[in-house]
C-alpha cells in the first residue's frame, strides 16, 4: 500500500524529532539567529508556528494527505464534529472576576485584531447569575466562555460550529491564580481556537481510522497504531507549544502570568500528561526566555 510505503519509510526521519519532545528543552528558541527586523514576540511566534507545523507535517505524511491541497480536501469533506458531550461538565454559574478577565483578553487590541471580533455580550440565567460569555467574531465565529467541572483548568471544545471555552473555577482558585495568569489561560484557549486545532486533531484521529478499517491487515494494525501515536503525541506538543506562546498575544504580564501559572501547577498538582505534552517545567523553560527577550526589547526601545 502507497500509506505503508510513507509510513515505513519516513519511520527514522521522525526519530529526532521524536526525541526533541523527550528532552527537557521541547523547542530551541535561539533569539541570536532572529531576524533583526523582526520583534520577539513575532519571531518567537512564528517558530512556534513552524515546529507545530513540523509536527503536523510528519503525521500527515504518515497519514497520505502531506500535500496542502489533499489537507485542504479533507477538511472541506469532513462535517465538522461535536465534540462536546453534556456528561463532561456540569454547567455552573460564572464568577463576576471570570467575566472580567475573559472581557479583559477580548478587548486586548491583538486579540480583537486578530480573532477579528464583531461584539461581545453575557449571558445570564433566570436567577440574574451569569451563565456565559459570547464573543462573534470573523475569523472563528462564535466563541461560548462557560464556568464549568473539569479534570483540568480549561479546554477548548466543538458544539454545533460554536467554540467553547471550559475554566474550572474550583482549580483555578485552588492554585490562587491572580488576573494575569488567568488571561494567560484563556489566551492559551483562544490560541487553540484560533488554528482550529480541535477540528485539525479530528481529522487525524478520522484519517488513522479510516485507513486501519480499510487499507491495513490485521497484522499491520498494532505497528501502524503505535507508529501513529507517536507522531500524533509531537502534533499535540506542536499544538501546545504554540497556544502557549501565540496566546500571549505579546502582552509581557501574560507571558509572566502563563509562567506563574506553570509553577503553581507544578507545586500543587500531580498531571497524567500526555507522553509528549509540554510539562510545566518545559513550559517555564521557553516561557522564561520569551519573558526575557521581549521584556530586553522593550527596555532597549
Amino acid at each position: 500500500m502507497k500509506i505503508l510505503k510513507h509510513f515505513w519509510g519516513l519511520g527514522l526521519l521522525f526519530v529526532a524529532t521524536i526525541a526533541i519532545a523527550k528532552s527537557k528543552e521541547i523547542i530551541n528558541l535561539n533569539f541570536k539567529g532572529k531576524n533583526p527586523k523582526i520583534n520577539r514576540y513575532k519571531w518567537s511566534s512564528q517558530q512556534a508556528k513552524s515546529y507545530a507545523h513540523k509536527q503536523k507535517e510528519a503525521i500527515s505524511t504518515l497519514l497520505g494527505v502531506k500535500k496542502a491541497e489533499n489537507w485542504e480536501n479533507l477538511r472541506l469533506r469532513t462535517e465538522r464534529p461535536d465534540c462536546f458531550d453534556p456528561a463532561w461538565y456540569k454547567e455552573r454559574p460564572m464568577p463576576k472576576n471570570l467575566k472580567e478577565r475573559i472581557y479583559s483578553v477580548l478587548n486586548y487590541p491583538k486579540v480583537k485584531e486578530c480573532l477579528q471580533i464583531e461584539s461581545i455580550d453575557t449571558k445570564y440565567d433566570k436567577k440574574g447569575k451569569i451563565k456565559k460569555v459570547i464573543a462573534r467574531t470573523t475569523h472563528c465565529g462564535t466563541i461560548e466562555f462557560r464556568a464549568s467541572y473539569l479534570k483540568n483548568f480549561g479546554s477548548a471544545l466543538i458544539n454545533e460550529n460554536i467554540h467553547l471555552i471550559l475554566l474550572d473555577i474550583d482549580k483555578i482558585k485552588k492554585i490562587g491564580a491572580s488576573k494575569y495568569e488567568i488571561e494567560a489561560l484563556i489566551g492559551h484557549e483562544l490560541a487553540h481556537i484560533l488554528f482550529d486545532d480541535l477540528f485539525n486533531t479530528y481529522l487525524l484521529l478520522s484519517r488513522h481510522d479510516q485507513i486501519i478499517n480499510k487499507y491495513i491487515d490485521t497484522k499491520t494494525k498494532q505497528k501502524f497504531s503505535k507508529c501513529f501515536e507517536d507522531y500524533f503525541d509531537n502534533y499535540i506538543a506542536g499544538c501546545e507549544v504554540r497556544a502557549d506562546i501565540v496566546g500571549t498575544f505579546g502582552n509581557l504580564k501574560w507571558i509572566r502570568g502563563l509562567i506563574k501559572f506553570c509553577k503553581k501547577i507544578e507545586n500543587h498538582f500531580i498531571f497524567d500528561n500526555p507522553p509528549k505534552a509540554p510539562t510545566p517545567v518545559q513550559r517555564i523553560i521557553y516561557m522564561e526566555k520569551v519573558y526575557k527577550q521581549i521584556k530586553k526589547e522593550k527596555t532597549q526601545s
